[in-house]
């Protein structure tokens, strides 16, 4: 009974030896893709998880959850393989329910469609993903998930109704696609679960969006400092997905006298990597950090959801670049319905959850703004522009517009698409 006992615990060691190895060899080679990995949990053998998902390795952006039988089956290059799969579904933001709404899209073509465009990232990056089946259909190289899900939701169609006019019924394909270079075409069908995509857990909590945006341009950046970035393929989805729609850097840089701690150096590494010995650069400045900012957040009725996640991601991406040493953020409509004091590292989940509705008064935000107990640089306020402006305010203000509405005083500075 005993050794029944210690060999179950050694083979679960091993397993998750495996997985530590896997991230240590990632962090030499592809680092990019370690420090995501980096920054999220693991759990292994997951019992909460909802039904009917593979017992694998899956994702939900925050957490990462292995099951130890599937890991036992992997060599040590497969599960790197693994792993940087389940990166590049967060770094591409295929968890967010605000870029792929479930009201919009059929789950099981969807996620057919985000492994075609990681697997090929992971075929074009490292020439080959042997050892596993994995949905990877060359033709679909450079294409983005939605012209996959496009082009196999057609298909889905057209083989639907196909069966729909034959007389035998094997009870329902998922989808048609081709699984090879050749061009051959070849059902995916539900009975045939080694071929299932579903590792991907959706997320509809809009604080862990935003945190994923930073977290990911945090690890674009620590790749780019150890000079193993990623291919300029990854770089572009990525770009197109969490690049700010204004320079802070430039913007915020005639608000403050200080400079911001917006470089990596190896003289003051990353903690969160020396446990495995590993010395990778962290943020450093000789001059120090910007003041405290203060930010106001439009949550008027004019405003949509997607706006205010837009909001929050550019207020994330401003604190990664420019540091201050701390934040003070309103929401406001007629008046300010909640207020945060952020200090580093900036957590935006708590002000996701607390936005409203209601009506547009920003001059209550730039009242808020004025009472505050500690001088602030200057006051940033994200608005689509439709509200009063009243008189000018003592602060320097920064009018983040998602319109073309221009303020009246201060800097305006247009963040839409």
């Amino acid at each position: 009974m005993h050794e029944e006992y210690h060999n179950k615990v050694r083979i679960e060691t091993h397993i998750m030896e495996i997985v530590q190895k896997a991230i240590i060899q990632l962090v030499l080679r592809q680092p990019t893709y370690a420090a995501i990995l980096m920054d999220m949990d693991i759990v292994y053998d997951p019992t909460t998880l909802p039904p009917g998902l593979p017992r694998t390795v899956l994702t939900d952006s925050k957490t990462l959850y292995i099951y130890r039988g599937f890991v036992a089956t992997l060599s040590l290059p497969d599960m790197m393989r693994v792993l940087k799969h389940e990166a590049l579904h967060i770094m591409l933001l295929h968890c967010a329910t605000s870029r792929f709404p479930p009201t919009q899209y059929r789950r099981e073509v969807l996620m057919l469609a985000v492994d075609h465009v990681v697997n090929n990232i992971i075929l074009a990056e490292d020439g080959a993903i042997e050892g596993i089946d994995w949905v990877c259909d060359s033709q679909y190289r450079n294409w983005s998930v939605e012209q996959v899900y496009k082009d196999l939701l057609l298909q889905q169609q057209q083989h639907e109704q196909g069966r729909a006019g034959a007389d035998n019924d094997d009870g329902g394909g998922c989808c048609d696609t081709n699984t090879g270079s050749g061009g051959n075409s070849d059902s995916l069908t539900r009975d045939n679960p080694s071929l299932q995509s579903n590792d991907v857990i959706a997320n509809d909590d809009p604080g862990a969006e935003v945190e994923t945006r930073v977290r990911v341009s945090k690890a674009i950046a620590v790749g780019k400092a150890m000079g193993k970035g990623v291919s300029p393929a990854v770089r572009e989805l990525v770009s197109q997905l969490i690049t700010p729609k204004a320079n802070w850097k430039e913007e915020l840089a005639d608000w403050c006298k200080q400079t911001s701690r917006d470089d990596y150096s190896f003289t003051r590494p990353n903690r969160r990597f020396l446990w495995c010995g590993i010395k990778l650069p962290g943020m450093y400045s000789p001059t120090g950090s910007m003041a405290a900012l203060a930010v106001v957040l439009d949550s008027s009725g004019s405003v949509s959801c997607d706006e205010v996640l837009r909001y929050l991601s550019e207020i994330a991406c401003a604190a990664n670049d420019c540091n201050p040493t701390e934040l003070y953020v309103a929401i406001v409509t007629t008046e300010v319905e909640a207020e945060f004091h952020l200090t580093p590292p900036f957590d935006f989940a708590p002000v996701a959850k607390a936005v409203t509705s209601g009506g547009s008064d920003m001059t209550a935000g730039l009242r808020w703004a004025e009472s505050l107990p500690v001088d602030v640089n200057g006051v940033v306020v994200f608005t689509d522009g439709y509200t009063p402006y009243g008189h000018p305010p003592e602060l320097p203000v920064l009018w983040a517009m998602t319109t073309k509405q221009r303020a009246p005083y201060g800097r305006t500075l247009y963040v839409g698409d």
